[in-house]
């Protein structure tokens, strides 16, 4: 956001330039607020010890060299951030 910003302050047409670099920021938002939805359905609909299943097995599968106690560490905290999320504002968090 800020850098299409930037870049379109610059110009003399700021219109012409802002507008097709907006319909990719409003894809992008809609698709991290669908995201983050479905992170907050899965954690009512099933509950923190499920998610924190899920964290750990995406993040074993995407760093296999770690320590499992690390990974079961940042796991927790995760589960933690986004049962706040869920709880107040999602743009926020997204």
């Amino acid at each position: 956001y800020k850098t299409a910003l930037k870049e379109c302050c610059a110009e003399a047409d700021k219109a012409a330039c802002l507008t097709p670099k907006l319909d990719a920021l409003k894809e992008k938002a809609l698709f991290s607020s669908a995201k983050q939805r479905l992170k907050c359905t899965s954690l009512h609909k099933f509950g923190e010890r499920a998610f924190k299943a899920w964290a750990v097995a995406l993040l074993s599968q995407k760093y296999p060299k770690a320590d499992f106690a690390e990974i079961t560490k940042i796991a927790k905290d995760l589960t933690k951030v986004h049962t706040e999320c869920c709880h107040g504002d999602l743009l926020e968090c997204a």
